[in-house]
């Protein structure tokens, strides 16, 4: 900096300089600042919960705001749409086919000797 003969060039380098110190001073006011309240344990786990129950409760509920959220967690790939066929993205979010898997039971195919006891 010592050796900008033009003055326009060495007001543009204490313009940046007096930038980034201000940068600086907001990111450590930042940093110093607490985190804000985190809410209870078990008010998350009812939220989530909830969701779990009835996501379209979510949704109607909501408004806007809800709604990309719920979409998100309720399948893993954005929304497809086309107006002949509608909705083309049927992948649900792994923590719907965890629970299918887990509350479902298991399928089986019928024996082949059927399900009512025999007749002679």
């Amino acid at each position: 900096m010592l050796e900008v003969t033009n003055p326009r060039a060495l007001k543009a380098f204490e313009d940046r300089i007096e930038s980034l110190e201000r940068d600086k001073l907001i990111a450590l006011e930042k940093a110093a600042q607490k985190p804000k309240p985190t809410r209870p344990f078990g008010e998350m786990f009812e939220l989530s919960l909830r969701f779990l129950a009835n996501p379209y409760d979510c949704w109607k509920i909501g408004g806007a705001k809800a709604r990309s959220p719920v979409v998100r967690l309720a399948f893993d790939a954005p929304l497809s749409y086309t107006r002949e066929t509608g909705c083309l993205n049927t992948k649900k979010s792994s923590v719907f086919s965890a629970l299918e898997d887990f509350c479902l039971p298991e399928r089986e195919m019928v024996p082949v000797e059927g399900l009512e006891p025999p007749t002679s």
